[in-house]
């Protein structure tokens, strides 16, 4: 079936501008699927026209009337031009990010790395509880070691009596070694260091 007789219109799709779809008038009918073509190739050319991309929204407009692209589109004149307009343009037909999307972006990520350098730093200088925790008892387990009076249940501080010149102060006595043999044993101590 031809469709030349038949008139044909074009609406766009409220769900999606870009979308045409073919209605058919009372008067006629239309071969769909050449109809179609013929509808997409013209809907193409005005894309190209407009140097607009394949998910971009093209309006044809003529005075304040807005026009459907179809095959049957009478021809304009000098005095009543077509203007071909882009509406809405996807932001991934063109391809390229303009320079206010692309400065805004940088913005963004600016503040997005000011905050994680603030935050780690932040996180660094105070330390957790956990941390804190441990530093504690550290400290508590030090002090401990330093005075002399947590050592003695450790064995490794011993009070000694005060010495009495009695028998067993002299067995003592000789049991230590002369003053000389200490001052030796001590000079090759700090020796060592």
């Amino acid at each position: 079936m031809d469709h030349e007789g038949a008139q044909c219109k074009l609406v766009v799709d409220e769900r999606s501008s870009s979308r045409l779809v073919p209605r058919r008038s009372s008067t006629g009918s239309c071969n769909a699927q050449s109809f179609i073509l013929q509808v997409l190739r013209t809907a193409e050319l005005f894309r190209n026209a407009a140097e607009a991309g394949p998910l971009d929204i093209v309006k044809l407009c003529k005075g304040d009337k807005v026009l459907n692209i179809s095959t049957n589109l009478p021809a304009n004149t000098p005095d009543s031009p077509y203007v071909l307009q882009i509406v809405g343009a996807h932001p991934a037909s063109s391809g390229v990010i303009e320079a206010e999307v692309l400065w805004a972006l940088e913005r963004r990520v600016a503040a997005l790395e000011r905050q994680l350098r603030e935050h780690q730093e932040a996180l660094y200088a105070t330390p957790t509880l956990a941390l804190r925790e441990l530093k504690r008892q550290v400290d508590s387990f030090k002090n401990k070691l330093e005075h002399n009076d947590h050592l003695s249940w450790l064995s490794f501080y011993k009070q000694l009596p005060e010495p009495l010149y009695a028998d067993s102060c002299r067995r003592l006595q000789y049991r230590r070694k002369s003053d000389s043999m200490k001052r030796k044993v001590r000079e090759k101590f700090l020796n060592m260091w």
